[in-house]
Order: structure tokens, then sequence, then C-alpha cells
């Protein structure tokens, strides 16, 4: 392959792959909702300081944290999967739920500068009742680090999304 744009279309299609397999071996796909877009963006920005290491876990940690706090507090048995009838005091919860989540987790990151913004997503997943299991969140836990092993992997034997010379 030439450039480097060839490289991040590999690179994006090797992250999905990593995330497709992680999801079979959960038995869960809706991790696909938390983790898809932080291995897009380790696949065409790797050098973006948001997704460092610390940032891609430290984010994913955080969003786990305060996606799992606030539905417990706020729709515990509720599910985005069920959805409630339109105005209803459950679909409030569940709005609130995963508004909440997010908007905890945007602070959180401000707070401790652990940015990923792609890890919103998985507050928002968790605070609408997805992947609250404890599987589910292992998956997300096991994706994040597979994502991050994936491209020091990809970096490691040359597949520099960020040098246009390869």
């Amino acid at each position: 392959m030439s450039g480097g744009r060839d490289w991040r279309i590999l690179r994006i299609l090797i992250e999905f792959v990593v995330l497709i397999v992680v999801a079979l071996l959960s038995n869960n796909p809706l991790i696909l909702l938390a983790l898809a877009i932080s291995g897009y963006e380790l696949a065409t920005n790797p050098t973006s300081p948001s997704n460092t290491t610390p940032n891609v876990l430290g984010g994913h940690f955080i969003a786990l944290v305060t996606g799992l706090l606030i539905y417990h507090a706020i729709a515990p048995g509720l599910s985005a999967l069920e959805p409630p009838s339109s105005m209803s005091l459950t679909g409030l919860r569940l709005l609130a739920s995963g508004s909440a989540a997010m908007l905890a987790t945007m602070v959180s990151m401000q707070m401790t500068e652990l940015y990923h913004p792609p890890a919103y997503a998985t507050a928002v997943a968790l605070g609408l009742g997805l992947l609250i299991s404890p599987m589910g969140v292992a998956a997300i836990v096991v994706g994040a680090i597979a994502l991050i092993l994936t491209e020091a992997l990809l970096t490691q034997i040359g597949m520099n999304a960020a040098d246009p010379a390869n």
C-alpha cells in the first residue's frame, strides 16, 4: 500500500475486526456502541492527545463508573432495549439517566484531564441501561485494552496513519 490514506483505511478495518472479535467472544454486540468511535479515532488519528493510552483507558473508566452509578441511581432495572411509552415517567428516567451519565463523564474528564470524547458513548450506553451486566462491563474493558494493544502493534510494525510516506 502507498500513502497514509491507505494505511488509515487498513487500520480502521483492523480495529473494527478486533471489536467484532471482542463482541463475538463476549456475546455482546452492543459494545460496538461504546467502542467503535474510539477504534476509528485510534486508527485515523493515533497521535492526538485524546488518543493516548491514559486518556483512552481513563476516559472509558470514567464513563463506566459514572454511567453505572447514575444508571443505578436514576433508572435501575430500565433499558432502552425495551422502549417505554412516549412521555412516560419511565422514558423520562431513561433520558435523564443517559443525559446525566454523559454530562457527568464530560465534567469528570475535565476535572481529571483524561480527555477521550468517544468514551461519552460508553457513558450514554450505560446510562440507558445497555451493557450494565458484568459481562457487558468486562467487554468494554477488554475492548478498550484490545484497541490500545492493536494500535501499539500497528504502530510498531510501521503502519503509521500519521505518516503520509507510508
